[in-house]
């Protein structure tokens, strides 16, 4: 059968702030690379430009979160949340761990 999905783009989206979303992502990211699928991972960005969003900028995020300092969360998060939706309008499709 051919692959239908062959060279689609999609974006792995799923919580990072209260756990570790890199392992299924992993395993879902082989899976799509065996059938030519390009996967985006916020953990892995493909592009040179985009903001980091690994386990130190989470562990920024929830200190400042305990110290009040809300507006510099803020300030973060709404620049990672238009890196991402970047990603997801570049994308095919979306897969979701909810």
């Amino acid at each position: 059968m051919k692959n239908l999905l062959y060279r689609t783009k999609t974006y792995l989206v799923g919580a990072m702030q209260y756990k570790n979303g890199e392992g299924w992502r992993n395993h879902v990211h082989d899976v799509l690379k065996s059938l030519n699928i390009i996967a985006y991972d916020p953990y892995h960005k493909p592009f040179l430009k985009d903001i980091e969003e690994g386990e130190d900028i989470r562990k920024s995020c929830q200190n400042w979160m305990e110290q009040g300092e809300y507006d510099k969360v803020q300030e973060m998060f709404k620049e990672i949340r238009a890196y991402d939706l970047n990603l997801v309008d570049r994308s095919d499709f979306i897969i979701a761990n909810i």
